[in-house]
């Protein structure tokens, strides 16, 4: 007598887990309450103290502090109150947080790329002819409104009343889009475009003449273990290198805490 075949089991796909977000009341009061403590941080250090600068490098120094010392609470807090730990997207919208605000308030921002949108209208005059020979070939959209550089340049104001943020916002949105763009663009588009944005950000920095070495040292030794190590030796020098660049970024912030809170100058830029 032939035995009925049995029907296999139908199996029902698991439904994956929904992603938690980031943007979570908590994460949100957390990284409005470090914004302000890191940039008085970043302008007291750099200004005041002289100090270390938390803001020069494009990884910023005081941010990554800042994320490891998150980074050590939220291991005890999983120990402890697991439920009160915060989840990686939380802590990626309080890193992203800082990094925007640290940026603005960096000495770059407002010392050199505002400074060089401004200058062509400020400092127009009869012998220089700007206004006549220059100023009639930029479009408004790219460059700041007149009317907001004497403030800008004279001091004794702020950039938070209406006049003042309708004349910056938009040549910092156009030039930064137009930037970023072209770089993204060009490096997934070519395979021959050799300027890697990472790079971008460094050139523009006064400290480029201090770091060129270090970056070709980086550069050659990697190279090397990539040629006669393979991806199998550089997977496992990775954890080494990382943490030699923590340690770096952490002795810095520790120096420039140490400034602030001494008044001690902990480094000093040369001039020639």
């Amino acid at each position: 007598m032939p035995v009925p075949l049995q029907q296999p089991a139908e199996t029902v796909p698991e439904t994956p887990p929904p992603r938690s977000s980031g943007l979570t009341g908590r994460a949100l009061a957390l990284g409005a309450l470090l914004v302000p403590v890191l940039c008085f941080w970043n302008v007291y250090s750099d200004v005041v103290a002289q100090s270390t600068e938390p803001a020069v490098l494009s990884l910023s120094i005081g941010i990554i502090f800042v994320l490891l010392v998150l980074l050590a609470g939220n291991a005890l807090l999983r120990r402890l109150r697991p439920r009160l730990a915060l989840t990686s997207a939380e802590l990626l919208t309080v890193y992203v947080m800082q990094a925007v605000s640290i940026g603005i308030s960096g000495v770059g921002m407002t010392q050199f790329l505002c400074v060089g949108l401004g200058n062509v209208f400020h400092y127009a005059d009869l012998q220089n002819r700007w206004a006549q020979n220059y100023q009639p070939l930029l479009p408004r959209w790219a460059f700041p409104d007149p009317d907001a550089l004497p403030d800008f340049y004279g001091g004794q104001s702020t950039l938070f009343i209406g006049p003042h943020l309708r004349g910056w916002v938009s040549p910092v949105l156009v030039w930064s889009g137009f930037v970023l763009v072209l770089l993204v663009a060009s490096r997934t588009r070519f395979l021959w475009w050799p300027l890697h944005p990472a790079r971008y950000l460094l050139a523009g920095t006064f400290t480029l003449e201090w770091l060129w070495c270090s970056l070709f040292v980086g550069w050659l030794v990697k190279w090397l273990i990539l040629r006669y190590g393979g991806l199998r030796l550089y997977r496992q020098a990775l954890s080494f290198f990382i943490g030699l660049i923590l340690g770096d970024y952490v002795a810095g912030a520790l120096w420039a805490l140490v400034g602030c809170l001494t008044g001690v100058q902990t480094y000093r830029v040369a001039s020639i």
